[in-house]
């Protein structure tokens, strides 16, 4: 509870934004999906695609060709 009312989150939330931010630093320095999964605690490549989809709304390859641009454009 001091938690939530301190940080305005739950551990689950807490733990999914962080979870996130290390999965977008992986996937911004590995080549593959599989390699970053890997990186951020996830035995499964395929479901964290599935999670990092639900939670960007994109799945991991597209958010890197997304940044990819992105930072060519910069």
């Amino acid at each position: 509870r001091k938690l939530k009312r301190e940080a305005g989150l739950g551990m689950r939330a807490l733990r999914h934004r962080l979870r996130l931010e290390a999965a977008e630093a992986a996937l911004r320095q590995c080549a593959t999906v599989a390699e970053a999964a890997t990186r951020c605690g996830f035995d499964d490549p395929s479901y964290f695609t599935r999670w990092f989809r639900r939670q960007r709304g994109l799945a991991p390859r597209a958010w890197q060709a997304t940044i990819a641009r992105s930072n060519s454009l910069s």
